[in-house]
């Protein structure tokens, strides 16, 4: 992804598909005004998520095509006594 798009832009182009939970773009460490060029963006529901997987997959952004998977991010909640930590839905997730 070109480092011109923000995540700002990132909310908005995949708005489009459902109701967002969480968008992130980590930043460049050197160049800390700077995206690292990937991101991710989380839905609300699965189905938001897979429609967005079946459209951008492939699409552009910024005029460069880009490669878009699902992700799952283990839960950060507390264990209580050795139960197992669950899996949070799936992240949409993209990369130039």
């Amino acid at each position: 992804m070109s480092r011109n798009v923000t995540k700002e832009h990132l909310a908005e182009i995949f708005g489009v598909y459902g109701a967002l939970k969480n968008c992130d773009m980590p930043m460049d460490r050197q160049h800390t005004h700077l995206g690292r060029g990937y991101g991710y963006v989380e839905f609300e529901s699965a189905e938001d998520a897979d429609k967005a997987l079946k459209h951008m997959d492939g699409g552009q952004i910024d005029g460069q095509e880009i490669t878009c998977e699902l992700t799952y991010q283990p839960r950060t909640s507390i264990s209580n006594g050795g139960g197992r930590r669950g899996v949070s839905p799936p992240r949409y997730a993209f990369y130039s």
